[in-house]
Protein backbone atom coordinates (compact mmCIF):
# COMPACT_ATOMS: atom_id res chain seq x y z
CA UNK A 1 0.00 0.00 0.00
CA UNK A 2 1.15 3.64 -0.53
CA UNK A 3 1.52 6.35 2.12
CA UNK A 4 -1.40 8.28 2.22
CA UNK A 5 -1.35 12.09 2.37
CA UNK A 6 -2.62 13.09 5.76
CA UNK A 7 -0.83 14.58 9.16
CA UNK A 8 -2.18 13.51 13.13
CA UNK A 9 -1.77 16.67 15.01
CA UNK A 10 -2.50 16.39 18.91
CA UNK A 11 -4.43 19.41 20.59
CA UNK A 12 -3.40 19.45 24.86
CA UNK A 13 -6.74 20.77 26.22
CA UNK A 14 -7.23 21.96 30.57
CA UNK A 15 -6.10 19.16 32.34
CA UNK A 16 -8.92 16.52 32.83
CA UNK A 17 -7.59 15.10 36.18
CA UNK A 18 -5.58 17.35 37.73
CA UNK A 19 -4.46 16.54 41.30
CA UNK A 20 -5.87 19.42 43.08
CA UNK A 21 -9.65 19.29 41.04
CA UNK A 22 -10.11 16.07 40.38
CA UNK A 23 -7.39 12.85 41.24
CA UNK A 24 -7.91 10.16 40.17
CA UNK A 25 -5.37 6.88 40.49
CA UNK A 26 -3.97 5.49 37.59
CA UNK A 27 -1.27 2.56 36.73
CA UNK A 28 -1.20 3.71 33.30
CA UNK A 29 2.57 4.70 33.58
CA UNK A 30 3.38 2.58 36.56
CA UNK A 31 2.29 5.78 38.68
CA UNK A 32 -0.38 6.06 41.49
CA UNK A 33 -1.88 9.21 39.96
CA UNK A 34 -1.59 12.15 37.92
CA UNK A 35 0.88 14.42 39.75
CA UNK A 36 -0.53 17.43 37.28
CA UNK A 37 -1.97 20.56 39.26
CA UNK A 38 -4.44 22.30 37.27
CA UNK A 39 -3.03 24.90 35.04
CA UNK A 40 -2.65 28.65 35.84
CA UNK A 41 -0.49 29.84 33.16
CA UNK A 42 -0.12 29.13 29.41
CA UNK A 43 2.99 28.50 30.28
CA UNK A 44 2.36 25.81 33.36
CA UNK A 45 -0.18 24.26 30.11
CA UNK A 46 2.40 23.90 27.52
CA UNK A 47 5.02 22.38 29.73
CA UNK A 48 2.71 19.79 30.72
CA UNK A 49 1.58 19.34 27.09
CA UNK A 50 5.52 19.06 26.09
CA UNK A 51 6.02 16.11 29.67
CA UNK A 52 2.60 14.61 28.08
CA UNK A 53 4.01 14.45 24.56
CA UNK A 54 7.51 12.91 25.89
CA UNK A 55 6.17 10.43 28.01
CA UNK A 56 3.80 8.95 24.97
CA UNK A 57 6.81 8.87 22.78
CA UNK A 58 5.00 11.57 20.54
CA UNK A 59 7.69 13.79 19.79
CA UNK A 60 7.19 13.87 16.44
CA UNK A 61 3.52 14.76 16.54
CA UNK A 62 2.78 18.10 15.97
CA UNK A 63 1.92 19.58 19.30
CA UNK A 64 -1.31 22.54 19.73
CA UNK A 65 -2.33 24.02 23.22
CA UNK A 66 -5.41 25.21 24.02
CA UNK A 67 -5.34 29.24 25.30
CA UNK A 68 -6.27 29.76 29.07
CA UNK A 69 -10.23 30.11 28.27
CA UNK A 70 -10.32 27.03 26.81
CA UNK A 71 -11.48 28.15 23.29
CA UNK A 72 -11.07 24.78 21.75
CA UNK A 73 -12.51 22.71 24.80
CA UNK A 74 -15.82 24.81 24.56
CA UNK A 75 -16.09 24.83 20.62
CA UNK A 76 -15.19 21.30 19.84
CA UNK A 77 -16.64 19.58 23.34
CA UNK A 78 -13.18 18.25 23.46
CA UNK A 79 -12.79 14.69 26.06
CA UNK A 80 -9.46 13.52 26.95
CA UNK A 81 -9.16 12.19 23.95
CA UNK A 82 -10.83 12.67 20.83
CA UNK A 83 -10.71 12.19 17.19
CA UNK A 84 -11.62 14.95 14.62
CA UNK A 85 -11.58 14.90 11.17
CA UNK A 86 -10.84 18.09 9.01
CA UNK A 87 -10.13 18.35 5.41
CA UNK A 88 -9.92 21.41 3.50
CA UNK A 89 -10.34 23.70 6.94
CA UNK A 90 -13.75 21.83 7.04
CA UNK A 91 -14.55 19.58 10.10
CA UNK A 92 -16.38 16.16 8.74
CA UNK A 93 -15.86 14.63 11.79
CA UNK A 94 -16.03 13.81 15.72
CA UNK A 95 -15.45 10.65 16.76
CA UNK A 96 -17.90 9.88 19.61
CA UNK A 97 -16.67 8.18 22.60
CA UNK A 98 -19.17 5.13 23.56
CA UNK A 99 -18.57 3.71 27.16
CA UNK A 100 -15.26 5.35 27.78
CA UNK A 101 -13.87 4.12 24.27
CA UNK A 102 -14.49 4.54 20.45
CA UNK A 103 -15.22 2.65 17.78
CA UNK A 104 -12.59 3.54 15.42
CA UNK A 105 -13.45 1.56 12.42
CA UNK A 106 -16.28 4.48 11.25
CA UNK A 107 -12.16 6.97 11.27
CA UNK A 108 -10.58 4.92 9.67
CA UNK A 109 -12.60 4.27 6.67
CA UNK A 110 -12.87 8.24 6.86
CA UNK A 111 -9.28 8.60 7.16
CA UNK A 112 -8.73 6.22 3.47
CA UNK A 113 -11.64 8.17 1.97
CA UNK A 114 -10.55 11.59 2.72
CA UNK A 115 -6.43 10.66 2.11
CA UNK A 116 -7.60 9.16 -1.06
CA UNK A 117 -8.00 5.64 -0.70
CA UNK A 118 -11.45 5.21 -0.49
CA UNK A 119 -11.01 1.89 -2.03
Amino acid sequence: MAPLGGAVVLVYIAEAHAYDVWPINSSRHNGPGNTVASHKTQGERVSAALRMRTALELEEVPLLCDAMDDAFLQAYAAWPIRFYGVRGGRLEVIAQPHAASFVLPPLREWLLEACGDGQ
